[in-house]
């Protein structure tokens, strides 16, 4: 379980521009899902993330961005469910 906020030096998602909006965010998903050559066949994935301190202090748009993001990057090879505390984030 994890709040899903990438913060390592290179990205931060609470503030970092990539994930300003859907758009950008599924694009970065994109790129890195390529260039880290990810791929999963014939997965289900489910992310249950925790409320954590820092996703509790993000707005619902930049949330629905992350949840964009990493549904993007395990998307092209899975079928993605991601859940908050028992709460579908499927939009």
């Amino acid at each position: 379980m994890s709040d899903y906020l990438q913060d390592d030096g290179v990205y931060c998602f609470t503030s970092d521009k990539a994930l300003a909006d859907v758009v950008t965010a599924q694009a970065l998903a994109d790129h890195l899902q390529k260039e880290h050559a990810f791929a999963l066949r014939d997965v289900h994935v489910f992310l249950e993330a925790i409320q954590s301190k820092d996703l509790r202090s993000l707005g619902p748009n930049r949330q629905h961005t992350v949840w964009a993001f990493w549904k993007t990057y395990f998307a092209p090879t899975a079928t993605v469910e991601i859940q908050i505390d028992g709460i579908e984030t499927n939009r």
